[in-house]
């Protein structure tokens, strides 16, 4: 079995980075406020502020949702745990997995990659910082089937191609 897993920075990161960022737009949407009064068309960057830290929480929601710190390859399944929320662990069969998706398989190499359990609607998400990333994926395309490690190849040379 081979344990894959994220540096202390990265982890950090992962689970911090959106709480600084949300706390320093928060300071300036209240300074947009407070001088609102005086110049009502300030109204507008604090709306845009405020869009800004909704969309940037929900796309962390979702990234804590599917991100899980530890994976563990193995012959017959992948096995995910540490997740932000939670102290669930998810398993997803390799025969079972039915599309792998974004990162390097798409147009954006630093974005996640997602592994889709068809059988069980799960999916998870790996970051390109996760140690042996190549590695990983790697092992993860050969041991799925012929016709998706085909179809992940056909993209991964469509991507680098686009590039």
């Amino acid at each position: 079995m081979k344990t894959f897993s994220y540096d202390a920075r990265s982890k950090f990161y992962f689970r911090y980075a959106n709480l600084a960022l949300s706390l320093v737009l928060l300071t300036y949407f209240v300074v947009l406020v407070i001088s609102i009064g005086s110049r009502p068309y300030l109204a507008i960057p604090a709306m845009l502020i405020l869009l800004i830290v909704y969309a940037l929480n929900k796309y962390y929601i979702n990234t804590y949702k599917n991100l899980p710190f530890v994976i563990s390859a193995d012959e017959e399944k992948l096995t995910a745990s540490n997740y932000m929320f939670g102290k669930r662990v998810v398993e997803i069969k390799y025969s079972d997995i039915d599309e792998i998706s974004g990162g390097v398989f798409g147009f954006n190499p630093k974005g996640l990659i997602y592994i889709h359990d068809g059988e069980h609607s799960l999916s998870i998400s790996i970051h390109p910082n996760i140690d042996n990333v190549n590695i990983l994926l790697r092992h993860v395309l050969g041991k799925v089937s012929k016709e998706l490690r085909d179809e992940s190849v056909k993209k991964l040379k469509q991507a680098e191609e686009g590039r």
